[in-house]
Formats: C-alpha cells, sequence, structure tokens
C-alpha cells in the first residue's frame, strides 16, 4: 500500500490481519458424514497506527520545488494554458 501510494519511507505503518475460515460442503445438497469439504479462507487488514517519519518528511518537502514559467507574449497573441504546453512540448 505504501509503494502505491509514493510514500514509502515517509509513514511508519502497523496493521492487524483477520482471518476468517468458513468450511464447506463440496457440491449441492445436504452434507453427509462421508461428504467432502472444502475450506475458504479470507483475510482483513486494517491499519492500526499510522505515524509519520517526520525527518523523512522534512528532506522529501525540501525535495519538492516550485516550477516559474515566463513569457514576453501578450495574453492577446498566446493564452497561460498555451504557453505551458508549448514550453512542455520543448
Amino acid at each position: 500500500m505504501l509503494d502505491h501510494h509514493e510514500v514509502v519511507g515517509l509513514l511508519r505503518l502497523t496493521y492487524r490481519v483477520e482471518e476468517r475460515e468458513v468450511v464447506h460442503f463440496v457440491g449441492r445438497g445436504c452434507g453427509g458424514a462421508n461428504r467432502p469439504t472444502v475450506t475458504n479462507t479470507s483475510r482483513c487488514y486494517y491499519a492500526a497506527d499510522v505515524q509519520r517519519e517526520k525527518e523523512f518528511m522534512t528532506r522529501a518537502r525540501e525535495q519538492l520545488g516550485w516550477r516559474v514559467q515566463l513569457t514576453n507574449a501578450s495574453q492577446a497573441v498566446m493564452s497561460l494554458s498555451e504557453s505551458v504546453a508549448r514550453y512542455r512540448e520543448g
């Protein structure tokens, strides 16, 4: 989960797992003494505690930055969205 949201190292996650097993008879109809069974196991994961790693968060925040884009074209010639699109094209 931490990889998926790209927060590895930023958060410390403690979780718990609850498992539940249910036994079912194979096939249709009522069960019998000699009838085969199958066991289905389901697991639920719960976040028990989430703590911030402040040192890593500070470093990550320092690596983030603002990008300033300037143009001398007037708004009548090129809109803001057009100028950003042209900048991104290279």
